[in-house]
């Protein structure tokens, strides 16, 4: 139960930073007027046209993210257990997948940056369990 808490946790940290993140990028790089976002198609040519920097603020909130994820299932966890952690690694990644279906920003982008959730969520992981 203490392990399942410890995901939940984990999962609503990585949640939270990543929404900030993207807060911050809806302020410097704002919808078109009128844009209506719930249209798909033009939620997906609004991202076509982002700019490399509001990319990279992307994967700043997902890198953050995973490792705050990562860093508060880890401590929050049973035992001396991995296991919240990749769990909440493996649900960004998923989710990271499904938004990168939605949206469809470039294939470079999305082969780059979905790899990142697990591998700072471990990060993060691996630093909790260090102090």
């Amino acid at each position: 139960m203490r392990n399942a808490g410890a995901v939940i946790a984990g999962f609503i940290t990585a949640f939270a930073v990543m929404m900030a993140c993207e807060y911050t990028n809806s302020t410097l790089y704002p919808f078109p007027e009128g844009m209506d976002v719930y249209n798909a198609e033009q939620v997906r040519q609004f991202a076509a046209s982002m700019p490399l920097q509001a990319l990279i603020l992307v994967t700043a909130g997902w890198v953050t993210g995973s490792f705050g994820g990562g860093f508060v299932a880890t401590k929050l966890a049973a035992r001396n257990s991995s296991t919240p952690a990749l769990v909440v690694g493996v649900l960004l990644t998923v989710l990271g997948g499904v938004n990168a279906w939605m949206i469809q920003n470039p294939l470079w982008f999305h082969v780059g940056a979905l790899p990142l959730f697990v591998l700072f969520t471990m990060i993060g992981e691996y630093v909790a369990r260090a102090k």
